[in-house]
């Protein structure tokens, strides 16, 4: 059995542990230069700006949007006359 009396281990003495970490790994490590794990670090260069969109993308991003826009009020307008017409919502007479 071992020491059960719960006192602690002798510390080591500072020669031998320097014996024990004599390998040089140690200090091979700290001589050489950091070697990083990502091969481009961040620059503080901003990118290049993108080019100007063309005229046909221009075009068709507005009419892209010109059209969700419309589809999605014509689907609105529909959803309202439906529910006037079944008398869900009270029509406004002026």
């Amino acid at each position: 059995m071992g020491n059960l009396s719960g006192a602690s281990a002798p510390a080591l003495d500072p020669s031998e542990h320097a014996e024990l970490s004599l390998d040089g790994s140690e200090e091979q490590f700290w001589n050489e230069p950091p070697r990083y794990s990502v091969d481009q670090l961040c620059s503080i260069v901003p990118p290049a700006p993108r080019p100007e969109p063309t005229r046909l993308r221009r075009l068709g991003a507005t009419l892209l949007f010109f059209a969700v826009f419309c589809g999605t009020a014509a689907l609105l307008g529909f959803e309202t006359v439906s529910a006037v017409r079944a008398g869900a919502v009270p029509a406004v007479h002026q």
